[in-house]
């Protein structure tokens, strides 16, 4: 569903991991400009910023998808960005918490 804001989240992701930033950038705004009259996927918006590199916007958008009630939330352990960039940030463990998964060490 190339409509869906979750599948543009993993676009803008690749695009920014592959230094599209410009196109990275594009998807974000739209994505945040939409979510101020539907429905858009945070979890969709923390993978670009995961991709821009951006910690502090990822945590912050991690934190609304959980408000959102994102089930795909469950899934934050097993994603790349997790492995490879943050793992060590406190935040990271207050947010497993609050999901209710178990920390990574």
């Amino acid at each position: 569903m190339p409509e869906s804001s979750y599948y543009r989240g993993y676009l803008g992701y690749a695009y920014a991991k592959a230094g599209k930033t410009p196109e990275a950038r594009r998807i974000l705004g739209e994505l945040i400009e939409e979510a101020k009259t539907k429905y858009v996927s945070w979890l969709g918006i923390a993978d670009i910023y995961a991709g821009l590199g951006e910690k502090d916007h990822w945590f912050a958008a991690l934190e609304l998808a959980f408000q959102q009630g994102d089930t795909r939330m469950n899934t934050i352990r097993a994603r790349t960005e997790v492995d490879s960039m943050w793992p060590d940030d406190p935040r990271f463990a207050v947010l497993l918490k609050k999901i209710g998964l178990p920390p990574l060490n």
